[in-house]
């Protein structure tokens, strides 16, 4: 027995911790700032010291990024992956703002690199992230990395 516990215990490490656990009741906090300039609607969960903005079974969380104080780009998705440096989800419905026009696009990757205050935005070639973005204003479909 104290072999394996020593093998437990010498594998265990903070990145790779899945305990305390915890899962916020509610689906629609509004966190404003959360970084700035980005505004969080959701929930929230922890597995170890790891932190998830999280939707529900049939609602999303919700990332809006604002440019000049008014939202420029919002994204929903079932689950964020927040840490301090950056936030990811892989997949994000994104819907970025041109006056009463936007381009939509309903699955890509997201990556917002807190100090930068930079986002990326990526599909791959599977599932939905292969469908193109959608432009309002010209009502065209866009392909494009």
């Amino acid at each position: 027995m104290g072999r394996l516990y020593d093998r437990l215990v010498a594998n265990m490490t903070v990145e790779n911790a899945s305990y305390p656990r915890f899962e916020s009741y509610t689906k629609r906090l509004d966190l404003k700032q959360i970084v700035e300039g980005v505004d969080y609607k959701g929930g929230f969960s922890m597995r170890g010291n790891k932190v998830f903005g999280s939707g529900g079974k049939d609602e999303d969380a919700f990332l809006t990024f604002y440019r000049n104080k008014k939202p420029f780009i919002i994204t929903s998705s079932k689950g964020y992956l927040i840490a301090k440096e950056k936030i990811t989800s892989d997949i994000t419905g994104v819907k970025i703002y041109f006056k009463e026009d936007s381009i939509y696009h309903p699955g890509v990757q997201l990556k917002y690199l807190t100090e930068k205050n930079e986002l990326s935005l990526f599909g791959n070639d599977e599932g939905i992230s292969k469908s193109p973005y959608f432009d309002s204003y010209h009502q065209i479909d866009m392909y494009f990395d």
